[in-house]
């Protein structure tokens, strides 16, 4: 609620609460959407950037069956091999096999796997996955989206809940807090203003 800039803030204060600016290694873990590295450039300038596994292996598996058809053997084939090689850190070698399979496609579905290569090629320096796992940064941002799952679906999405803006933003203003083992902190906070 309120954008990537009012994100951005948020997300600035929280990091330098815990105390990002002493962290020896610094990573951001995204789906590769650009909004996200213009924040990620903007606030936290000196962490490395890693499109997370998951969502590159989806990119994979939406050109197999753009090109291979849906449940095929062949498209489950060349996912394992473009998947080896993006484990490995090699985005050129996944470039040039999905480069390599617009022939006799239609127009409408080459456009679609070059847009899935321009995927891989404006990310290609956040795909080193071999060098990320060599330096021990995560891969994945499974344990942010179930820590939003737990902070906001558990308690905004109840059967029959209804929320108007300001209702939802105070709700998750104080789960936050609660989750974040700052219940305390924030009531005393409260009670001095």
């Amino acid at each position: 609620m309120g954008g990537p800039e009012t994100f951005g803030k948020l997300l600035s204060a929280e990091a330098e609460r815990r105390g990002y600016d002493r962290a020896q290694k610094r990573a951001g873990v995204g789906d590769g959407t650009k909004w996200i590295w213009n924040l990620t450039g903007l606030c936290f300038p000196t962490s490395c950037e890693i499109v997370d596994w998951y969502h590159g292996m989806d990119h994979l598996w939406h050109v197999s069956r753009l090109t291979h058809g849906e449940g095929t053997a062949s498209g489950k084939r060349w996912v394992k091999r473009r998947e080896d090689d993006l484990w490995l850190g090699q985005v050129h070698s996944v470039l040039e096999a999905i480069e390599a399979l617009t022939a006799g496609l239609s127009t409408e579905a080459q456009e679609e796997v070059q847009t899935q290569a321009g995927y891989f090629r404006n990310n290609t320096r956040r795909m080193q996955y071999q060098e990320f796992r060599e330096e021990g940064y995560p891969l994945g941002s499974g344990t942010i989206e179930s820590g939003c799952k737990n902070l906001v679906t558990k308690r905004m999405k109840g059967p029959g809940m209804r929320w108007s803006r300001p209702g939802a933003q105070n709700m998750l203003a104080l789960r936050a807090e609660y989750l974040g083992n700052r219940w305390d902190e924030a009531w005393q906070l409260t009670l001095a203003t």
